[in-house]
């Protein structure tokens, strides 16, 4: 009976120890995982910070200067682009006028671009409905006049950015109207392709590398044209990318911005389709 209650104390002895064997694993492991999640992130800031101070680096032309757009237009191969001469020369003129609004942003230079003679649908995107979701009802005033009468689509989507606009940029939503302040005329990429998802522009063939991409909001326009990735008569859908490097914040910020449109057929015109840019940059406008 000694024996076996001597097996019994030990075999509980041996049970305690390898409890407290187990809790210590445990407990060491899961600080163990904390402290490499630790040095995992701040690894990843420094080589974030790495990155940033690279792009700081680069030349960059004041954009408010007179000839910057023209001298970034100039640095694209367009021989090398699938583009009739109609195509390369309306889009000549709308990345001018994007650029434009890029340096100095506008609402009612947004919503022209946006809508200006296009065939276009307006759903408000789910960011706008956020963002709407404790404001008043959208003001009913128009951006501008208007020499024809407005579709609905029109006036929902005049209604609803001018609201977006505020409730961002007004008294309550405390974000600055920041644009372009610099660009780098060396590495400017551009290429045709057939679709519009986020990966084509960040891993295609404009890539430039980011450490945060961060999309810029769309109030909610749509191009029928451009939804189903292919054109009334069946062709595929035309897109254009072009990638560069930009300062923002008078120079205090750095990093690279990729723009892609889309040509609709129907219109002859080019569409303002996804701006992604790095997180450093600090953008907040919409496109």
């Amino acid at each position: 009976m000694q024996n076996l209650a001597s097996l019994r104390l030990h075999a509980t002895l041996l049970a305690v120890v390898a409890l407290v064997t187990a809790v210590a694993h445990v407990a060491w492991r899961g600080r163990y995982a904390e402290e490499r999640n630790k040095l995992a992130q701040k690894a990843a800031s420094v080589r974030a910070r790495e990155i940033e101070a690279a792009w700081k680096a680069l030349p960059y032309t004041n954009a408010s200067y007179g000839g910057a757009t023209d001298a970034l237009l100039a640095k694209i191969d367009w021989a090398g682009l699938s583009l009739s001469d109609l195509q390369r020369t309306k889009l000549q003129s709308r990345l001018d006028e994007v650029l434009q609004y890029l340096v100095a942003p506008g609402l009612g230079e947004y919503c022209r671009l946006k809508t200006e003679a296009l065939h276009f649908r307006f759903n408000a995107s789910r960011s706008t409905k956020l963002i709407l979701s404790g404001a008043s009802q959208p003001p009913d005033a128009q951006l501008q006049p208007a020499s024809e009468p407005l579709s609905r689509d029109e006036t929902d989507g005049l209604q609803v950015t001018r609201a977006v606009w505020e409730k961002l940029y007004g008294a309550e939503g405390g974000l600055s109207v920041t644009g372009l302040t610099g660009i780098c005329l060396e590495n400017v990429a551009a290429a045709t392709c057939a679709t519009n998802s986020p990966m084509a522009l960040l891993q295609g063939s404009v890539r430039k590398g980011w450490t945060t991409a961060t999309e810029a909001m769309n109030p909610g326009f749509v191009y029928p044209a451009l939804k189903d990735q292919r054109t009334a008569s069946g062709e595929k859908s035309l897109f254009f990318q072009l990638s560069f490097f930009a300062q923002s914040y008078n120079g205090e910020k750095a990093g690279p911005v990729y723009l892609c449109l889309g040509w609709l057929p129907e219109d002859q015109e080019w569409a303002l389709c996804r701006m992604i840019s790095d997180s450093w940059l600090g953008l907040h406008i919409p496109f």
